[in-house]
């Protein structure tokens, strides 16, 4: 499992956290990460994690500053033989059209089957393969060529300018100091709108 649990694993745990620990222990989960997901000004926590029972999964915190949260990257080393390297991967199509495609076509739908059936179950299972009928008419599943995707977007100016937010943020880190804070959310506002500029010059 990984997310944002909104459970803090540092500092003095409080009888959340530790029930929160003792669940994970019950189940055989080893919670990988130990080291603060969520910085600001007067507190560091450690509310996003991840927990597994596979000994080989490596977690580890990334700085991406488009968030207040840091992401998590779970590793996870596959013995299965995969075969052809560019064997792809599926991807749905989800956008403004299939979405509109979608509202339309679920719009035109009779539910009559759902409500004269009989049974919780039974009816529940009539809506999911009516919907899903509509879902993969409307957004349907591709499969990319190939399993590199790049991002053309991400200039080499936004590289240098992700290496500078990193080093603001090593700083505050280190000092504590309010004015290396608010030069780094000045610097991470900055960043993102940069971002989105570029994407929209795709």
């Amino acid at each position: 499992m990984v997310g944002d649990f909104n459970i803090n694993l540092i500092g003095k745990l409080g009888h959340t956290s530790k029930q929160f620990v003792d669940i994970a222990k019950s189940f055989d989960l080893d919670i990988k990460i130990r080291t603060p997901t969520r910085v600001t000004q007067r507190s560091e926590s450690c509310i996003d994690n991840v927990l597994t029972d596979l000994p080989e999964c490596v977690a580890e915190v990334l700085m991406t500053h488009l968030s207040d949260h840091d992401a998590i990257l779970a590793t996870i080393v596959a013995s299965t033989d995969l075969g052809d390297s560019n064997h792809g991967f599926e991807y749905r199509i989800i956008n403004e059209e299939s979405l509109s495609n979608l509202k339309q076509s679920l719009a035109g739908q009779s539910w009559d089957k759902v409500y004269i059936s009989r049974g919780v179950e039974n009816k529940y299972e009539i809506f999911v393969n009516m919907f899903y009928c509509h879902f993969n008419n409307s957004c349907p599943v591709r499969i990319s060529k190939n399993n590199i995707r790049n991002n053309p977007w991400f200039t080499a100016e936004l590289s240098v300018e992700k290496d500078k937010l990193h080093e603001t943020y090593g700083l505050f880190r280190n000092c504590k100091c309010p004015n290396v804070w608010e030069q780094y959310k000045k610097q991470k506002k900055e960043y993102e709108k940069h971002i989105q500029t570029a994407k929209m010059h795709i």
